[in-house]
C-alpha cells in the first residue's frame, strides 16, 4: 500500500508541475502580441452581465429642438431603449456594434431622438423619463432613468 500510495503522489505532483507550465506557457504564448493569439484576461461574455459605459443623462428641450439621448454597454448582445416604461420602437433607434480592443467584448450603443411632442403628450405622474435595458448571454441590465423636460423662459417686466 506504501509503493501504490507513493505512486500515486508522484504522478499527481507531475501531472500538478505539467499542468502549472504547460498554463504558464500558455499564458505566454497567448499574451504575446502575435496577432492571432488572444489575450488570456478576455472575460468569458457568457459570465457576464452588461456594465454601461455611456447612461442617459437628464436634458432639457429648448424651443422645438428635439434632444439626442444615447447609451452604451459591454458585453452586450441587444440594447434598447424604454421610455416611460414602454419600449421604444426599433425603426427610431440608431444602433453602432463595436469591440473593446483590450477585451474582444461587444460594445454596442444606441441612440434616439426624443421630441417636444412626445413629451407634452406624456400625461403621468412623473416626469417623460427613459432609460436604457441591454442583453447578454448572462442576462439584462438596466441604465439610470434620465428625465427629459421642456424648458421654459421666463420673461419679468418691470413699470417704472
Amino acid at each position: 500500500m506504501g509503493n501504490r500510495a507513493a505512486g500515486y503522489c508522484f504522478w499527481r505532483l507531475l501531472l500538478l508541475e505539467l499542468c502549472t507550465v504547460g498554463c504558464a506557457a500558455g499564458a505566454a504564448v497567448r499574451g504575446s502580441n502575435n496577432g492571432d493569439a488572444l489575450p488570456e484576461s478576455i472575460p468569458s461574455a457568457p459570465g457576464t452581465l452588461p456594465h454601461f459605459l455611456v447612461e442617459p443623462e437628464d436634458s432639457y428641450i429648448i424651443k422645438s429642438n428635439p434632444i439626442a439621448m444615447r447609451c452604451r454597454a459591454m458585453p452586450s448582445m441587444q440594447i434598447f431603449f424604454k421610455c416611460n416604461g414602454e419600449w421604444v420602437h426599433q425603426n427610431e433607434h440608431v444602433s453602432v456594434e463595436s469591440v473593446d480592443e483590450t477585451t474582444g467584448l461587444k460594445i454596442r450603443e444606441v441612440m434616439i431622438n426624443v421630441s417636444r411632442q412626445q413629451v407634452e403628450d406624456f400625461h403621468g405622474p412623473e416626469d417623460y423619463w427613459c432609460q436604457c435595458v441591454a442583453w447578454s448571454h448572462l442576462g439584462t441590465s438596466k441604465s439610470r432613468k434620465a428625465s427629459v423636460r421642456i424648458a421654459c423662459k421666463w420673461t419679468i417686466q418691470m413699470k417704472l
